[in-house]
């Protein structure tokens, strides 16, 4: 089943050996769903969930070697700044968190790649904003564009073609990284429209499906029926 994933990172999302993956995995699904009511005397609750969505990639962006370029990595066994990447996030951690110097460098660095012409940077957090985002050690978190993946070789250029063609872990808030939620079987609506969901709200959902209840969640169950609903038509 993971057979989309790897086919998109390394065709890209919209090729035709990705649609291919696609369209066998619909297949697959189809017979996990047939075995499951089968199983299940006609009654079984089918949730397809994914964690994340897609964007093509084409170029690739090492922030490592924009680190080494500022002077920040000439010893690779110290590094005063690093880059761990992640798809189109890369979150800079400080050998000493505390050194402004270090810093401020990394700053004049980030921000004279925010001003290259290609424009590979959608935007930088820091402090607060950044260790939000799950990066508690970031002293800045650096989202890329899609098109823009991250690369981690400092020895390379800044930016070269891209060995993938697909890559994810971009801004949440764009469209190409939602991800999908589709539920079938007794207690789920026909033709009902979720609608963009919170991802925090699948786990209660399913536990209600299930019989049971997750009231610590901070989800919503996304088929809770209204006080108010009292008509098939009011639910949809």
């Amino acid at each position: 089943l993971g057979s989309f994933d790897e086919e998109a990172h390394s065709s890209g999302p919209r090729s035709a050996a990705t649609v291919a993956a696609l369209e066998a995995l619909d297949g697959l699904l189809g017979r996990l769903r047939a075995a499951a009511e089968r199983s299940g005397g006609g009654v079984a609750r089918f949730a397809l969930v994914s964690d994340h969505g897609f964007a093509a990639a084409k170029t690739e962006v090492s922030l490592n070697a924009v680190l080494r370029q500022a002077g920040l990595q000439k010893d690779p066994r110290a590094a005063l700044a690093y880059a761990w990447g992640a798809g189109g996030v890369a979150a800079i951690q400080l050998r000493d968190p505390k050194d402004g110097e270090t810093s401020r460098a990394v700053e004049r660095a980030l921000k004279a790649l925010q001003a290259f012409p290609e424009a590979p940077v959608l935007r930088i957090e820091t402090g607060a904003e950044a260790r939000s985002q799950g990066f508690p050690r970031a002293a800045f978190v650096v989202y890329l564009r899609p098109g823009f993946v991250e690369g981690g070789d400092a020895d390379g250029p800044v930016l070269r073609p891209a060995t993938v063609r697909g890559a994810h872990g971009y801004d949440s808030a764009l469209a190409p990284m939602d991800a999908v939620l589709v539920l079938a079987g007794p207690g789920v609506p026909e033709g009902k429209d979720l609608g963009r969901v919170d991802m925090r709200d699948v786990a209660p959902t399913l536990a209600r499906l299930l019989g049971t209840a997750l009231p610590s969640a901070e989800g919503r169950d996304l088929l809770a029926v209204p006080a108010e609903a009292t008509t098939p038509s009011e639910l949809t």
